[in-house]
């Protein structure tokens, strides 16, 4: 039981350290997912040859542990996609886009409301049927929705679990992602745009962040990112890709900020002529 715990906790330290090295989203996400399967399959090897102690014990897992992992990778996954079909789109349909995805999710929380008040709430006398092994035949019966699970690793409820909590997280990157996205429509037809290079614009990004000029530095990277996209009316990227290969310039690494130093110099000495 306290290797499994240990597990889980060595689990999240994982995943909290490829959060950390602002990687590309999409690269993130395909290292969680394979670490998440990677986990999910040692696990079920695992518990097929040792079992549990305890219903305790297996509820324990199935209600809990499991969810860490499982949240993660359907998460994850669900965000990569996401972002696959964004970079496709125009801004005028990403917005209908998010709307849809937001409306699919709010109609699946309402489909599980009692599920959701179950587990919220605290109830437990339900556990021993929704979170152990040895239930699912009836339920594949009832519901045809259900997927085949491997009886020998999943119970009646401990997927459904997993897919509330995603989609609690994945609501919230969809409206983080429709902010952006409604504030580019608000300022399509504004004047104010960024015409220099991406390049450019996330050397100024880190320069604000390394002088701690914004909030006296108590600011991320990702928000002054969002601020200038938002003021700019431009959607950088990858921005921590671009500020790596930035640190690899064998010449010039601040070069867009070396031309405004020259630009704003030469300004003044023409006024003095």
């Amino acid at each position: 039981m306290k290797k499994r715990i240990n597990s889980i906790e060595k689990f999240e330290k994982q995943v909290l350290n490829i959060e950390e090295r602002h990687l590309d989203i999409q690269n993130t996400c395909e290292q969680v997912v394979r670490l998440s399967s990677k986990f999910l399959s040692e696990k079920k090897t695992e518990i097929i040859a040792s079992g549990f102690d305890s219903i305790e014990e297996e509820i324990k897992f199935f209600k809990n542990d499991k969810q860490v992992v499982l949240t993660s990778l359907l998460y994850y996954s669900e965000v990569y996609e996401i972002n696959s079909k964004l970079s496709l789109l125009t801004d005028d349909y990403k917005h209908n886009f998010l709307n849809e995805k937001i409306g699919v999710i709010n109609k699946f929380f309402l489909k599980h409301f009692e599920f959701i008040q179950y587990v919220e709430t605290g109830r437990n006398y339900l556990d021993e049927f929704y979170f152990t092994r040895g239930h699912l035949d009836y339920l594949i019966c009832k519901n045809q929705e259900l997927e085949i699970l491997d009886p020998n690793f999943n119970t009646p409820k401990d997927r459904l679990l997993a897919k509330i909590m995603a989609n609690k997280k994945i609501l919230s990157f969809l409206q983080n992602e429709q902010k952006f996205s409604r504030k580019v429509l608000t300022n399509s037809n504004k004047n104010i745009k960024w015409t220099s290079s991406k390049t450019s614009l996330v050397e100024l990004i880190y320069a604000l962040h390394s002088a701690r000029v914004i909030n006296n530095g108590n600011i991320g990277i990702k928000q002054i990112t969002q601020a200038l996209q938002s003021t700019f009316n431009i959607k950088v990227g990858d921005v921590y890709r671009i500020y790596n290969e930035i640190r690899s310039r064998k010449k010039s690494k601040a070069k867009f900020l070396n031309e405004l130093e020259s630009a704003i110099l030469n300004s003044m000495d023409s006024l003095e002529v």
